[in-house]
């Protein structure tokens, strides 16, 4: 989806001057409210700020893609944040109505309407969420070492995490079966107790750190597998921070035959492309967690798809925000999405066996 003029017009304003809208916003809530201005303190009225230049980021998000569940969904875990940390949620609402008002103040009438429709499903939310969000499910055989696993890590017990992993592994245990329900459940359950300000963000880095230390052991594993011929790169777009998911989603490529070329988090987009030229890569893995980048994936995919030196490179997304979003994959022109590692492996394999069946469909015309 291509937005329309106006609609561009807003997303102009709000990447340019979300600053100062942000301050106008606070200004706005202020006049409304005289008495949190009184209340409030600098350091306060600095983190009000702050929180309504990203709100007003992810409602641009939301715009480029038409897809007003991005911003539905940041104001839902907006609510839930606040909750955990005893937080009036009040302000919230108070503040995404100013949202509104100040914006139609800069934008066209229609683009008035389309943010304000925006706005008032994040308000809608905010009457239907629960308080605390639940634990992920982990109901499959290795349940009770997804637990023991946790519960070391939590601990900070990382030689006694590291041991379970060590110890299920010679018993026989899939390493794939590991990442999946093992270090990725844990990850979910990290990001969880973090959200519900069960752990600050110093322990969860660690968590994630304990993590990701361990599969840095059971590489000997991973690139054990006869190759198939077939390479890849797999990335976060530029400014995503949350990349074990897409590591351990190569590693699952890995140990299906191919050679993989995962890039850190921060990397350019033009150096991705490139790389994908250097390496002559059948398929580009690209990883969105925040709604916030995926206008930088979309940019990153239009950019191998601009050269017909790339023509034959498939690309398959994949993190958080497109599981929430159904057909959101679609909008940024990739050729497919998966929801976890072992899928996207089922997904990839599915893409070049339909290019391999066109291909000698071709060759076979008269």
């Amino acid at each position: 989806m291509v937005p329309d003029r106006n609609t561009r017009e807003v997303i102009h304003l709000i990447d340019a001057y979300g600053d100062a809208l942000a301050v106008e916003i606070s200004e706005e809530y202020f006049r409304r409210y005289p008495d949190d201005s009184r209340a409030w303190d600098l350091a306060t009225h600095r983190e009000y700020v702050h929180d309504t230049i990203r709100h007003l980021h992810f409602l641009s998000e939301a715009l480029a893609v038409g897809e007003a569940i991005l911003f539905v969904h940041q104001v839902a875990w907006a609510q839930i944040l606040m909750q955990q940390r005893n937080q009036s949620t009040n302000a919230l609402e108070a503040t995404l109505l100013c949202m509104a008002t100040v914006l139609e103040r800069h934008i066209p009438v229609t683009a008035g309407s389309l943010c304000r429709s925006y706005i008032e499903a994040g308000l809608a939310r905010l009457h239907h969420l629960p308080a605390v969000e639940p634990p992920p499910v982990n109901s499959g055989r290795l349940s009770q070492l997804t637990r023991m696993y946790l519960d070391a890590l939590l601990r900070g017990k990382r030689r006694h995490a590291t041991s379970i992993v060590m110890s299920a592994l010679e018993a026989g245990a899939d390493v794939r079966d590991i990442y999946l329900r093992v270090f990725q459940t844990a990850q979910y359950e990290v990001g969880r107790l973090w959200h519900i300000n069960r752990i600050n963000i110093a322990q969860a880095n660690y968590y994630t750190a304990v993590s990701q230390s361990i599969i840095s052991r059971l590489y000997s594993r991973v690139f054990s597998a006869e190759r198939n011929g077939r390479r890849l790169v797999a990335t976060c777009v530029f400014a995503e921070r949350h990349e074990i998911g897409i590591r351990m989603v190569s590693d699952f490529f890995e140990i299906d035959g191919w050679d993989t070329y995962y890039l850190a988090a921060g990397t350019p987009s033009k150096s991705v492309v490139r790389l994908v030229g250097d390496k002559r890569a059948d398929l580009l893995l690209v990883s969105v967690t925040m709604a916030l980048h995926v206008t930088r994936a979309k940019q990153l995919i239009e950019l191998v798809r601009s050269s017909d030196a790339y023509s034959a490179v498939r690309v398959l997304v994949g993190g958080y925000i497109f599981n929430i979003v159904p057909g959101l994959w679609k909008k940024m022109g990739a050729d497919g999405y998966a929801r976890d590692a072992a899928k996207a492996v089922i997904v990839a394999r599915s893409l070049f066996e339909s290019k391999s069946a066109a291909t000698g469909a071709a060759n076979q015309a008269p």
